[in-house]
């Protein structure tokens, strides 16, 4: 479970580093985008369903 954390709020904090550069909406989907379907935030993404945790937007992070 520790591992599982570490590595969402990694995720978290890349796309919350995107949202802080205040690029143009369509250069910040495609850098969030890229963020979420690569390793590891796809698998992060897809254990955070499996888990039943509901939807993951990486909005904010989970508490260890």
């Amino acid at each position: 479970m520790f591992e599982f954390v570490n590595t969402y709020n990694s995720c978290v904090d890349k796309l919350q580093n995107v949202k802080s550069q205040n690029l143009p909406w369509d250069k910040q989907s495609k850098l969030e985008q890229e963020i979420k379907k690569s390793y590891p935030c796809s698998q992060v993404r897809d254990a955070y369903v499996k888990r039943g945790m509901g939807y993951c937007r990486f909005d904010q992070k989970i508490e260890e």
